[in-house]
């Protein structure tokens, strides 16, 4: 676990979270203790310390904080405590905590450092979390949690790395609980991991934070005031549907009559012939014309505000189009869902930390449709590929759960390329593309920032050979649910000798392995199944002859997970090439890693190959 490359590591983190009673005012204290030692120069950085907390109105909570390094001086350890004129604190603005920040002083390559402090909050519901795994590997870390009985919670495991040990005890102690003094169970539960390696940031990975070995926790029961009994607080996904349903910062206004909304929508559907079409027409209206600020789960100003300044998170867009479409007597409803970037959403209970977007669903004659229009450039019935992250969760009377799968989005391209010999002794190619659809979302915002000549100008950059761009078109830029087309020709000029090599992948040609790693600690996350198909369609160079002509040849990747097709032959004067790149799964566990690179791997060596062309005598 430790190498030469280790900058330092961590020989002790211990934590440990009380729930305490002093007049029915129920408090959290979290205690740490972390001791690091410094083993390279780059390790440095190891002593900047950063602490966040929340801050009530009686000011700091943060107490009793100590920290200090630890120099061999002399054959003596020398004692360097930090000065308290070197402690920062400042507020985050956007997330409303107080920020800690020092430095540890005399910091060299062995010196050891360590730290421990005293956060103290009234709010239960935030029990600290605790992070087993950190940028340096970690010797020893522990952390427990104190509760009395009449607290529960849910506790969620993240990372793939086993406990060393976890342990379990109870004792019986008289408390104060708001009317006197009376005996209960405390709980202590204890976590410890040993030898844990450092987070290694990976390509293809959703969500770091799915992948660090770390423990969450989330208030289930309460202690009721004035008793010794507790109630449960949104066990399961129908009490929380319940209640937001009637919640006036989601739900309820949904629910309300909004006769304002009578003479606009009377002008955006002017000339709907069905209620498809309204809907269809409504959506765009939304998304073409409101402004995304960000992510969000509820209402900050009414929906009539937000329909005047036309603009809100992603809760307040997609709510206002619910409410809109219900007008227009549509059944709408909001789906709560957590993107790949936030976490995933567990389809048993929910963990209310990953939650953050909320999108339509539409039930029609037609089908069901889910929608976004807090999204630029998205289509009728798409979500963004981040909202495909697994349950999600309709928020109604019945709030059923719903599965945006990644397998389940299919990212199609097609290339068709007509290369014949000119007039002037070159080659000129005529190009037809069909982009992905969601590589057409990027293609259409670069296309709206760069002028259009310019954009086809760069793609003669990629060809192997000078190429000159005669024309070019583009179909469907405005057209949402359409991927984007493209047709373009150019002509090309190649060089000429006895032996004329020659690529027939030209500019589609995979580049380089996106999987050079040569061993893999987390699983791979593409964010959909993909089809990429290329075909060429090439008159013989004149004056030339086939001279050698790649093998054609079929591999699949995993059976079924892939598939790599090659396929070339001549016929006359012409070449008949297809090439396609099939991949049919989106999740690969790291023990697949290897296989995935190797299939890479191959994909990358045949594409390489050259059509060796030879000049015909006389």
């Amino acid at each position: 676990m430790i190498t030469p490359a280790t900058n330092a590591v961590v020989l002790t983190d211990i934590g440990n979270t009380t729930l305490e009673n002093t007049d029915w005012s129920w408090q959290v204290h979290f205690r740490r203790f972390k001791r690091i030692k410094i083993l390279s120069l780059n390790g440095l950085d190891a002593g900047k310390v950063s602490i966040s907390f929340p801050e009530d109105d009686n000011g700091n909570m943060l107490k009793h904080l100590k920290a200090c390094t630890y120099n061999e001086k002399d054959g003596s350890i020398e004692t360097i405590p930090v000065n308290p004129k070197d402690i920062f604190l400042e507020r985050d603005k956007k997330s409303g905590l107080k920020e800690l920040r020092f430095a540890f002083p005399k910091l060299q390559v062995g010196s050891i450092i360590e730290y421990s402090y005293t956060v103290t909050i009234s709010d239960v519901d935030n029990l600290h979390s605790w992070n087993f795994q950190t940028d340096y590997p970690v010797l020893y870390s522990e952390y427990s949690v104190v509760l009395p009985e009449m607290f529960n919670y849910i506790v969620t495991v993240k990372g793939g790395i086993p406990f060393f040990k976890t342990l379990s005890d109870s004792v019986k102690k008289t408390i104060w609980v708001g009317t006197g003094n009376t005996e209960h169970v405390i709980y202590i539960k204890t976590w410890i991991m040993k030898d844990v390696p450092p987070i290694k940031k990976e390509e293809f990975v959703n969500c770091m934070d799915n992948q660090i070995s770390k423990i969450h926790f989330q208030l289930s029961a309460y202690p009721v005031r004035y008793t010794s009994h507790s109630t449960g607080i949104l066990p399961n996904w129908q009490n929380l549907a319940d209640h937001l349903l009637v919640n006036p910062y989601f739900g309820a206004p949904l629910a309300d009559k909004n006769n304002w909304l009578h003479s606009q929508l009377d002008t955006i559907t002017a000339g709907c012939r069905t209620k498809l079409e309204q809907a269809q027409k409504l959506y765009a209206y939304i998304r073409d014309r409101f402004s995304c600020t960000g992510n969000g789960i509820s209402l900050n100003s009414n929906l009539s505000q937000i329909s005047a300044i036309r603009q809100g998170n992603t809760a307040e867009i997609n709510l206002l189009l619910i409410a809109m479409l219900r007008k227009l007597d549509l059944q709408a409803d909001p789906v709560l869902l957590c993107t790949k970037d936030q976490g995933i959403s567990d389809s048993t209970y929910p963990v209310l930390e990953n939650i953050n977007y909320v999108v339509a669903r539409l039930t029609t004659d037609s089908g069901t449709f889910y929608l976004d229009a807090a999204t630029k450039g998205l289509g009728f019935g798409r979500l963004p590929v981040s909202c495909y992250n697994g349950h999600a969760r309709i928020i109604k009377k019945i709030a059923e759960p719903v599965f945006f799968r990644p397998d389940s989005l299919k990212e199609s391209s097609f290339i068709i390329a007509s290369m014949s010999n000119n007039e002037t002794g070159g080659q000129t190619i005529r190009y037809d593309n069909t982009v992905g659809y969601y590589e057409s979302i990027d293609l259409r915002k670069t296309l709206s920032e760069k002028d259009s000549g310019d954009y086809f100008k760069s793609l003669t950059h990629s060809f192997p050979y000078h190429a000159e761009l005669t024309s070019h078109s583009i179909n469907s830029l405005t057209q949402y649910e359409n991927p984007v087309n493209l047709q373009y020709t150019l002509d090309l000029k190649i060089d000429t000798g006895r032996l004329l090599y020659f690529n027939p992948m030209l500019n589609a040609v995979l580049d380089k392995n996106p999987y050079p790693a040569d061993d893999r600690r987390y699983p791979v996350d593409l964010p959909y199944t993909t089809s990429e198909v290329y075909v060429l369609n090439m008159q013989i160079p004149k004056g030339y002859a086939v001279e050698e002509l790649p093998k054609s040849m079929r591999a699949n990747f995993n059976d079924k997970d892939g598939m790599f097709e090659y396929l070339i032959g001549t016929n006359e004067d012409q070449i008949q090439f297809r090439c396609r790149l099939l991949i049919s799964k989106t999740f690969f566990d790291a023990d697949q890693y290897d296989n995935l690179r190797n299939f890479y791997d191959m994909v990358l060596k045949k594409e390489s190959e050259n059509i060796v062309f030879k000049k015909i005598a006389g």
